[in-house]
């Protein structure tokens, strides 16, 4: 009997016949087979333990860039209003400067 001969819905119905009991090869070939079967799960705890720290890992690196991102961000747009602001300051005190020594000009030329 090959292991392919050794299911377990026959080793289940050769459990409850008496006269259908299984022999010493049919028996270790279920033991292989269910070693076979082991051994994949074995593997796929394996590779599943594998896929859950790769996750975590990659969770920890996403959030960490995000975080990079978003406070360069903020940092960036307040750069930017600060720039704006003195800009505006600048251009407000050359415009009274201008109207200040224009007005003055106006006053003195009779």
């Amino acid at each position: 009997i090959s292991i392919s001969s050794a299911t377990p819905k026959r080793i289940l119905e050769s459990a409850f016949d008496p006269a259908k009991q299984p022999d010493d090869k049919e028996l270790g070939d279920a033991m292989k087979l269910l070693g076979r079967i082991h051994k994949g799960i074995y593997h796929l705890q394996v590779q599943q333990q594998r896929d859950r720290h790769r996750l975590a890992l990659h969770s920890a690196m996403n959030e960490k860039n995000y975080n990079n991102a978003f406070y360069g961000s903020v940092i960036e747009t307040a750069i930017f209003v600060l720039v704006m602001m003195i800009q505006v300051y600048f251009i407000r005190r050359w415009f009274v400067s201008k109207t200040s020594s224009g007005s003055a000009a106006k006053k003195r030329a009779p």
